[in-house]
């Protein structure tokens, strides 16, 4: 059997990638399936990183090919769950961040949401995952829009699945980092470059690399039309916000993108906070500088009060497009008001 033990993992996952390509081509995709499965049990048999990125590659290679794969990951079978529409269009190679967002309706803040981080200083590939048939419509008038979009499809419950249907497909685009955000969360224009810069990349970690950056702050303008500007209380929780989350592919890497605990719907911020602490505990703050604004957030009702160490009225409306916000508001080209 081919080894790779010697070839990097970037040349793993393209050598991967075009040998599954050319058995396609050749020979079909039966043919492509058995060189895809033969490259996974090598893998497991050497437990060697290049041996795994070149099946990534040949996994990447059979899902371009077809709507409907049979990938199972934990015994569970995904094409039942996840539908892929990336047909005439090529998944990217080398992404610095790849960006995961779960929705379920509410589509024009969703689209905010994608124009706000097509216009980041560093701009992500971005995955949403849709759970019901106006969001297929809507994802595909997105992907078709916006060159960076991608979508896959599995059902609302329980929402742990949903979330890592989206991390398995951002795998396959093979970032150097990872993105969680909450569709109704828009971050502030240098927030991805901040987080980035402070991120561990590649397979290995330099010394004093982050494995994940977020933030305990965030700001909400919700339906009364007013700015509020909240942080938890560090005495008591002990961990990050789940949106504006950005997670190391080293660290992925390590617990195979398992973040997501698939069988729940409520916690879901707590696995890949606690995978990170066991693994290195090389958590940072993203700087008082960049921010993530909830619209119509309910953080409120989702934290208690002991929670949160404060949460004031900050701006009213009539402020809203104050010079104070003025880059805010020009960044994002909207009226708040007409997504509440």
């Amino acid at each position: 059997m081919y080894s790779l033990k010697d070839k990097s993992p970037r040349d793993s996952f393209i050598w991967g990638y075009k040998e599954c390509k050319k058995v396609l081509k050749k020979k079909g995709i039966k043919k492509a399936q058995l060189f895809f499965n033969n490259r996974k049990i090598i893998w497991e048999k050497t437990k060697n990183y290049s041996d795994k990125k070149a099946y990534d590659g040949a996994k990447k290679a059979i899902l371009e090919s077809s709507q409907n794969v049979y990938l199972k990951k934990d015994g569970q079978d995904y094409a039942n769950a996840v539908s892929l529409n990336i047909k005439n269009k090529t998944l990217p190679t080398n992404v610095s961040v790849a960006c995961v967002i779960a929705f379920k309706d509410r589509h024009d803040m969703v689209e905010v949401n994608i124009r706000s981080l097509l216009m980041q200083s560093l701009s992500p590939a971005i995955i949403l995952v849709a759970s019901n048939p106006s969001d297929l419509v809507f994802s595909k008038k997105m992907q078709e829009k916006y060159s960076k979009v991608f979508f896959v499809v599995c059902p609302n419950f329980p929402v742990g699945k949903k979330w890592d249907t989206g991390v398995q497909f951002a795998k396959l685009i093979n970032p150097e980092s990872l993105l969680i955000l909450g569709s109704d969360d828009v971050l502030s224009p240098g927030y991805i470059q901040e987080a980035y810069k402070k991120i561990g990349k590649g397979s290995g970690s330099k010394i004093g690399a982050a494995d994940l950056v977020g933030s305990i702050k965030w700001r909400i303008y919700d339906s009364d039309k007013k700015l509020y500007s909240l942080s938890y209380n560090d005495k008591i929780v002990k961990i990050t916000l789940g949106g504006g989350r950005l997670y190391s592919r080293y660290f992925l890497d390590s617990c195979e993108w398992s973040i997501f605990d698939k069988g729940i719907s409520k916690n879901l911020d707590n696995l890949g906070h606690n995978k990170v602490v066991a693994f290195s505990d090389k958590i940072e703050l993203i700087s008082d500088s960049e921010f993530i604004l909830s619209i119509e957030g309910n953080w409120e009702v989702m934290n208690s009060a002991k929670n949160i160490l404060r949460a004031k009225n900050k701006i009213s409306s009539k402020n809203i497009t104050s010079r104070k916000n003025e880059t805010l508001s020009k960044f994002l080209g909207i009226n708040f008001n007409d997504l509440l």
